[in-house]
């Protein structure tokens, strides 16, 4: 989505109600939060992850989700590839039936995508590689 100004986003699935004040200048992509809102969503309707499981998740995107808070206004592009691929780790580590592969394939790719930032934001990898350690050791 592209826009000049929005004030507030409300989003409402079900149950749950997300409200977020935004305040934009010029054209800004503001996708960023809705994918970090579903990455948390997924993560509390996870029927492949305990409670505990679940928590420890939360905190480490919660700590990624702060980072990115950071950096998204100046390399918005790779802060929205970084939610993109944390999103698909975190619906392939949330099934079920984990298959090891596919784990491992989309840490690589939240690593991968988290590198992209090492320069400017060097804990936006640091927790992305936690969160990576976390997916693969699952199974």
């Amino acid at each position: 989505m592209h826009a000049e100004r929005i004030d507030t986003v409300i989003q409402q699935n079900g149950d749950t109600h997300v409200e977020n004040n935004i305040s934009v200048g010029g054209s800004a992509i503001i996708n960023i939060n809705s994918t970090l809102n579903n990455v948390t969503q997924a993560i509390g309707e996870a029927p492949g992850l305990n409670s505990a499981q679940k928590s420890e998740l939360e905190g480490l995107v919660g700590s990624l989700r702060a980072e990115l808070d950071a950096i998204k206004a100046t390399h918005a592009d790779e802060a929205q590839e970084i939610a993109s691929a944390l999103e698909k780790a975190v619906v392939t580590a949330a099934k079920p039936e984990k298959k090891k592969s596919l784990l491992t394939l989309t840490a690589k790719g939240l690593k991968e995508a988290a590198e992209l930032v090492a320069d400017v934001a060097p804990k936006v990898l640091t927790t992305a590689t936690l969160i990576t350690q976390f997916i693969t050791g699952l199974q």
